[in-house]
């Protein structure tokens, strides 16, 4: 008799630790196929249990409706692309004001050079489509711009002087020396220095040098 309420008893004991583990069980597949963080559960809802949550746990929904965060863009914003863009075309215009510059490396502003033609067109480019570009298509070209605005420029240091033909090459450096003459003085001889130079690079350069000259140096302009 003692022998079977011994064994009751194990069966008994036994039986508790298999529902228990079943249970847990069932709680950890049910938390599982929740994407959300164990920590956002409330334990000992007072009411009892709400709807398919085991035991007492219900769902904290204003930590939940916080927790998630938006990732960062892949590609930045349009705004940020027209802005580097900008900073080219503020560089481009800063050497294009730079007399001695110019006269040094005049390759950079002649659209026939094949890497300033590069950048000039895809300056263009994106001045004619930038208000169709999705984000990622304007950071592509303002990367586009940046590559084709280092290249004409390391190519227009290379070139130098050399752009020249050889029989005017003589005329750029004279030109070069009146500009450091015309700056050491002042009134008519720094005027009339630089309409020298004007005169000058009129005659040597393929486009307009007029961006880079004084007010008045213009062959043609009226007096500063």
């Amino acid at each position: 008799m003692t022998g079977l309420l011994a064994l009751l008893c194990l069966l008994t004991l036994v039986g508790g630790l298999v529902a228990g583990a079943a249970q847990v069980r069932a709680d950890q597949r049910f938390f599982r196929s929740r994407d959300r963080p164990r920590e956002l559960f409330t334990q000992r809802d007072p009411k009892g249990p709400v709807g398919d949550l085991p035991h007492e746990w219900t769902v904290d929904d204003a930590r939940y409706r916080a927790q998630p965060r938006p990732l960062p863009p892949r590609f930045p914003a349009r705004q940020a692309s027209l802005r580097r863009v900008h900073e080219v075309k503020a560089r481009l215009g800063a050497l294009r004001t730079d007399l001695v510059w110019v006269i040094e490396h005049p390759s950079l502003f002649d659209g026939a050079t094949p890497a300033s033609s590069a950048m000039f067109e895809a300056i263009a480019r994106w001045d004619d489509e930038f208000e169709h570009l999705s984000d990622r298509e304007a950071d592509l070209y303002a990367g586009q711009i940046e590559d084709a605005f280092t290249g004409a420029r390391r190519a227009a240091e290379r070139l130098g002087l050399g752009f020249y033909a050889e029989a005017d090459r003589g005329e750029a450096e004279i030109a070069l020396k009146l500009v450091s003459k015309a700056r050491s003085t002042t009134g008519p001889e720094a005027a009339a220095l630089m309409d020298k130079v004007a005169e000058i690079l009129t005659r040597l350069l393929p486009f307009d040098p007029q961006a880079a000259l004084p007010r008045g140096s213009a062959p043609g302009a009226p007096p500063a």
